[in-house]
């Protein structure tokens, strides 16, 4: 569910429809800087491309898991991978894939999956 938002604000970002947001520190700099702060909208408004492809991977990859995955021993080896990927582009996100690790490699959970 994050990711697919994450794609749909990415994406209206792209398209114009919203303005990309800049870090506090980029916009104190280019404050009394129209030129510069035109600039760095530009540059956040092409790395938004970048973000509508992870959100997009992203949301393949864990709907693909919660929905088409079988209790087979490939499935467990998604499941871990979709953990260990989720981390990566917000590495907030690592709070909740800590518990989330230990969880999966419980035997119980391998047995579940067959594994």
């Amino acid at each position: 569910m994050v990711y697919l938002a994450f794609a749909i604000q990415e994406g209206m970002i792209v398209a114009g429809k919203i303005p990309p947001r800049l870090g506090p520190i980029a916009d104190l700099m280019s404050s009394k800087d129209p030129a510069l702060h035109g600039q760095m909208m530009a540059e956040e408004r092409e790395n938004s491309i970048i973000g509508l492809a992870m959100a997009v991977v992203g949301a393949i990859l864990f709907g693909t898991g919660a929905f088409y995955c079988p209790r087979s021993p490939w499935a467990w080896v998604w499941g871990i991978v979709a953990i260990i990927v989720s981390v990566f582009p917000v590495c907030v996100t690592i709070a909740g894939a800590i518990p989330l690790g230990i969880f999966w490699f419980k035997p119980a959970t391998k047995q579940y999956f067959g594994r």
